[in-house]
């Protein structure tokens, strides 16, 4: 099968237009830190694993 010759090349999206219509969204840098910081009150907590999953999930899920 032969395909026809195109008479202008494809024009195609480049890295920053992706960036500027969201789909590579930056980094919530006030989130992560909010995260980090509950997730370091976890190492001097009595139950550590429950106060990762609690901190985890108030803090952290929303930064994904």
């Amino acid at each position: 099968m032969k395909l026809p010759n195109l008479s202008a090349p494809v024009m195609r999206k480049n890295n920053a237009n992706f960036r500027k219509e969201g789909v590579n969204p930056s980094i919530d840098w006030l989130c992560v830190v909010t995260c980090a910081a509950a997730l370091a009150k976890c190492a001097f907590s009595s139950d550590p694993a429950q106060c990762l999953i609690s901190a985890g999930m108030s803090k952290c899920i929303k930064c994904l």
